[in-house]
Formats: C-alpha cells, sequence, structure tokens
C-alpha cells in the first residue's frame, strides 16, 4: 500500500508538472493562477522539464522494481492519458473526465498487481473514482469560471453552469450506486456499506452548503473532498479485512481441536 501511495504521489506530481508547462501562458491571465512559478517566470520551463524527467524516472523506477510485469505493462497505458488532460480543456467541455481517467488509473495497477487480472469489481471502483474526481475538480473550477470564459478555455464548471447543485447531488449518487455495487461483487459486509453511505450523506451536506458564485466556498469544498477519500480507503480496507476474517474456512477454525486430538492419541 505505501508503495502505490508513493507511486501515486510522484505521479500525480508529474501530472501537475506537465500541466502547468503546458497551461503557463492561460495561468498567466488567470487571478488565481497567475502566481505559479510557470506563469510568473520564476521558474524557466527548461528547469520544469528537468524536474518532469525526475518525477517520471522515479516513478518508473519504483514499478520495475515493485511490481509484477503485467502490472507495469498496464501502467504504460496512464502516459497518452496524463499527457492528453492538458491539451483537453482546449478542444472538449469535460476535461474533468480526463482528469478523472489518469488520477484513478492507479487503482486498476495496484488491483492488477495483487490479484493478476482485472475483473468487473476493478472497472466499477475505477469508475466510481472517475466520476468522484468530475465531481470535485467541477466545484475546484468553479473559481476560475469567470477568467475561463475569458480567455475560452473549455470546463465542466462552465458546461454545467446553470445546474451545478443539481449535476453535482447526482455524480455523488453514480459514486455511491457504484461503490455500493462494488462492493457487492467483491463480497463485502455491512461495515463496508455503513461506511461508504455515511462518506455519502457527508458529500450530500457539502454540496449543499457550497455556494457556487463563492470561490473560497468553491475552494473549502474541494479540499473538503479530501475527508471523502479518506473515507471510501478505509471503507474498502475495512470491507476486505471483514470478509478475510468472516471466511475463514471451517478447516481452518477445527485445527487446534485437530491438533489436540493429535497430542492425546
Amino acid at each position: 500500500m505505501a508503495l502505490f501511495y508513493t507511486g501515486g504521489i510522484v505521479t500525480r506530481s508529474a501530472g501537475c508538472i506537465v500541466n502547468d508547462l503546458v497551461d503557463r501562458d492561460i495561468d498567466s491571465k488567470v487571478e488565481r493562477t497567475r502566481t505559479r512559478p510557470l506563469a510568473s517566470g520564476e521558474l524557466k520551463p527548461n528547469q520544469a522539464l528537468w524536474f518532469l524527467g525526475a518525477h517520471v524516472a522515479t516513478g518508473f523506477g519504483l514499478l520495475l522494481t515493485n511490481v509484477k510485469w503485467n502490472a507495469f505493462l498496464l501502467s504504460l497505458g496512464i502516459l497518452p492519458l496524463a499527457f492528453t488532460y492538458p491539451l483537453a480543456k482546449r478542444v472538449t467541455n469535460y476535461p474533468q473526465a480526463i482528469l478523472g481517467l489518469v488520477f484513478n488509473y492507479g487503482c486498476l495497477i495496484a488491483y492488477m498487481n495483487c490479484t493478476g487480472f482485472l475483473d468487473p469489481s476493478a472497472f466499477v471502483v475505477y469508475g466510481a473514482g472517475v466520476v468522484w474526481t468530475v465531481l470535485y475538480d467541477t466545484i475546484y473550477a468553479h473559481q476560475d469560471k469567470k477568467d475561463d470564459a475569458l480567455i475560452g478555455v473549455k470546463s465542466t464548471a462552465l458546461t454545467w453552469i446553470d445546474r451545478p447543485h443539481r449535476v453535482m447531488h447526482t455524480l455523488n449518487a453514480i459514486v455511491w450506486a457504484a461503490l455500493t455495487c462494488g462492493g457487492y461483487l467483491q463480497g463485502f459486509d455491512w461495515p463496508y456499506y455503513a461506511l461508504v453511505s455515511a462518506m455519502h450523506l457527508k458529500q450530500i451536506n457539502d454540496i449543499h452548503n457550497w455556494n457556487d458564485e463563492d470561490p473560497g466556498s468553491s475552494h473549502r469544498i474541494f479540499v473538503n473532498s479530501r475527508y471523502f477519500g479518506f473515507g471510501i480507503t478505509f471503507a474498502l480496507i475495512v470491507g476486505r479485512l471483514w470478509k478475510n476474517y468472516h471466511t475463514k474456512s471451517p478447516q481452518s477454525k477445527e485445527e487446534p481441536g485437530k491438533v489436540l486430538l493429535d497430542k492425546n492419541v
């Protein structure tokens, strides 16, 4: 788990560097992002490229030395997605969907590494992560929607600008349904569903309290979304541990008695 946590940090950082490189001219025109190192000129593109190279090398080094070959081959699929996202906001109204495909790809790699295959539950949980990313990054994008509209940058914040709360509640319901389905396919028991439902209710409350016209409110709700991520991670761990504990074979439970009988004989 520590391996994929570290890998996630490294690869996400690499993605942020690529994004800032491609968007440095756009970022310089947006109030919130004009002070970023590349947008402000504090950092030169060639310096960022060296930093990017170090992150990519570290990420692939972790994969090559710590994961199975089939998981490594699967990880190569993230490259075209990672380099597509910075350009997506120029050609599609749904760049957050591309971001979701990138940010959650690690769960497929981890599942492949642990099991040696991908089954429907892996794709269902991956889908839940993609939709959740669209949800929180749409809220995040509301901070810049006025500037984005002026300079021609596309986003789901602008696409759904006339119905943001309704769409966010719908996305949240889809996430809950997908996570519930994933738990069912994995054979998880009630603690998992209780935790997932609790996180779902938290998201409902956050969306209800969100003021989409206030950049500060959008930022707070975006930052708070990390607690949802922590909660779902905890739910998945509890679900797996609970299942493992309660599905011990009768033979393993009878083993101590068998040992005692053998001693008496």
